[in-house]
């Protein structure tokens, strides 16, 4: 029903047969990345790249992205993507919160931990060297996030990555939602949250597209 091309499995041990054999029933692409319980943050910087390669080819997508508790390692890389989507790390790491829940229902901020590997996480040079050996296969999201122009006196990178241009795409409801953000500091994020309109878009489908 969703549509999806691909499943990327952010576990620590090979995913159960059934999921492999239900991937290969229905012609989806698995790919299987080891979390690591020696890394803090369960993955490397690697082991997110190879992530990111897999998501920003647009023959991968629709995209489904999960982990053993849901929102941990794929909040992680979700952040990561929204790095890479010049989003700042306060817009990412309110997203994670809105839909990191535990039993109690209460929201789940990202560890220290995570948001240091976030920060230090280089997303350009790497970036950079995939998209120009891809140039016609990259995703609408990654198109937009590259070609976004910063708003006046904005930096460009680190915290302060002006002229977000996201892109979220729900396969089940089949919400779209753009926005391209003027301005900066509370203001700027308010506005990006609010035009993306992100409510019961489950973080480890972030990275989703309608199939035309």
């Amino acid at each position: 029903r969703l549509g999806l091309r691909t499943i990327v499995s952010l576990v620590p041990e090979q995913p159960s047969t059934d999921l492999c054999d239900f991937c290969e029933h229905e012609c989806i692409r698995h790919h299987f990345v080891p979390t690591e319980r020696s890394q803090p943050v369960g993955l490397s910087a690697e082991a997110v790249y190879d992530v990111l390669k897999v998501v920003m080819l647009e023959e991968n997508l629709p995209a489904y992205v999960h982990c053993l508790d849901g929102f941990a390692t794929t909040g992680l890389v979700v952040m990561c993507i929204r790095k890479a989507q010049r989003w700042t790390t306060a817009a990412a790491r309110k997203e994670f919160s809105r839909f990191s829940r535990v039993r109690s229902e209460l929201p789940v901020a990202p560890t220290s931990a995570q948001l240091q590997f976030v920060d230090a996480f280089p997303v350009d040079p790497e970036l950079h060297s995939f998209c120009a050996s891809h140039t016609d296969g990259l995703s609408p999201w990654l198109r937009r996030s590259l070609y976004a122009t910063p708003p006046p006196g904005s930096a460009d990178g680190a915290d302060g990555a002006g002229g977000v241009d996201g892109l979220a795409d729900n396969s089940r409801g089949g919400m779209h939602a753009q926005a391209r953000t003027e301005g900066d500091g509370a203001q700027n994020l308010s506005s990006v949250l609010d035009a993306l309109a992100l409510e019961g878009l489950p973080i480890s489908s972030a990275i989703s597209k309608q199939r035309r």
